[in-house]
This record gives C-alpha cells, structure tokens and sequence, in this order.
C-alpha cells in the first residue's frame, strides 16, 4: 500500500524510501544489522513514450570496529551515487556523495548514530532539443522554425553538505524465528545545508533549498502466528515544497 500526497519536489526521490538509506539519513550510514550493504535501485518512468525518465542509484555502506558480542562506539562509512535524467532536453542531476557516521549503542535495544555526508552535484541539460509553440506551422511541429530560443543552459558542479541523526530499537536479535519482534527506526535530516548555487544561467542568483527530512519505520511480529506489519513514513520539506511518503506491508 502505497499513498503519495503532494508530490513536489526538488530532489529525486524514490517511493520505496526504506531501499535507499543513504539518500534519506546520513545518520543512517552502517546503523543495519549485519557487516556490509549494498542498495541498487532503477526508475524508469513512461516506457511507452518518446520522452522518457530514467534515474538509477547505487549505494554502499559498512561497519567499522562493530563487535556485536560486546557492543560499542563504531562508525559507519557509505558512498551514494545517483543519476537522474529526464525529458527531451536530457535534463540531468548527477551525485556522488561519501558518507561518515559515529554509532552509539544505548544499551542491548538502542542505538543512537549521528552522520555527515559531503557530495559533488552536476547538472546539465540541452534546450536545442526541446520544441517550441512557435514552430508549429499551422499542421505540424517544423524543427527548422527559429524558436527565438538559445542553449543558454549551463553545466555545472556544485558541492552539498547534509547531516543527519538516527535512532535504532530492536527487542531481539535477528533470526529466522522472530516470535513478537519489534524494530523501530527513527530519524532527522538536513541535506543541502551549504545552499548550493544552482548556476543555470551565468547571472544566475538561485540557491538551492534545504531539504527537511523526518522519517520513520517499524516492523511487528505477532508471536504465535504467521502474521506481521512493518510501515515506514518519510516527510520532506523543501522551501515551498512538501512531499509525505506513507507505505505497509
């Protein structure tokens, strides 16, 4: 199940948000049960159209100095890479960001980690691929119409700073039996704390906003049964956008 409300956004984004950690919580970085993780995923919007959007990520984050028989302070290291291209324009967001997170168990249930993560943004598109209302001539969309329009679209980097905090309760540990297990997973973050300048023009003035993230997952076992739920909410405020994500199995 599945509900999306106001979907407006900056940022890419995908709908099964508890698949891609890294790019909702630095915080998030190796706070998983086991030693390394890899997340892989693939959008591909309107495969039966001309125009077409595409946006493959890859992620990967490890332990290092996790003990589990006499849990203490470790870290967490990840990398996240993106791509994300859309329209005629070919109009594309392209990341790669590093990851570095202090985790803290608070006792065998709870775990506090804290995370920053520093990334290289670029962008790019080409608007000579785009057609025009004044082309059309009276039957038809005639390329050789001059638009009036020039490919004054500028490629360029720009570096991004987030940070973030995620909590971690477990009641057991991680079995095939489960019986009335329960895992709670909460957390804040700031992505684009910096305000990169998005220079797509050359006098351009526009900053990119900070993204709010609030989000939150858990998982219940109901013992004596085959049955259990887990739900996973996301928020995200971005200036004047908002996009709340809410989905269970």
């Amino acid at each position: 199940v599945l509900i999306s409300i106001s979907a407006w956004s900056q940022d890419v984004h995908f709908s099964q948000s508890s698949e891609i950690p890294l790019l909702i919580n630095p915080g998030a970085t190796g706070a998983f049960n086991g030693w390394d993780r890899v997340n892989l995923n693939h959008r591909n919007q309107w495969l039966g159209g001309e125009t077409q959007f595409m946006t493959p990520s890859l992620a990967a984050d490890i332990n290092i100095l996790k003990n589990v028989n006499n849990p203490k302070a470790h870290m967490g290291i990840g990398v996240l890479f993106f791509n994300d291209i859309g329209g005629d324009a070919k109009f594309g967001t392209r990341n790669f960001s590093l990851s570095l997170s202090g985790i803290v168990p608070l006792g065998k249930q709870h775990q506090l980690s804290a995370g920053a993560q520093v990334g290289l943004g670029h962008r790019s598109g080409d608007i000579s691929k785009l057609r025009w209302g004044n082309q059309f001539d009276g039957e038809e969309f005639n390329s050789f119409n001059p638009s009036g329009e020039t490919n004054t679209l500028n490629s360029f980097f720009y570096p991004e700073v987030s940070a973030g905090i995620y909590y971690k309760f477990k009641n057991v540990g991680t079995s095939f039996g489960r019986n009335s297990a329960l895992e709670i997973n909460a957390g804040f973050a700031m992505y684009h704390i910096n305000k990169p300048k998005l220079q797509y023009l050359s006098n351009s003035e526009e900053r990119q906003y900070i993204k709010y993230v609030i989000h939150a997952d858990a998982f219940k076992d109901f013992s004596s049964s085959k049955w259990g739920i887990e739900a996973n909410f996301v928020q995200f405020i971005q200036g004047p956008h908002l996009e709340t994500l809410i989905g269970a199995m």
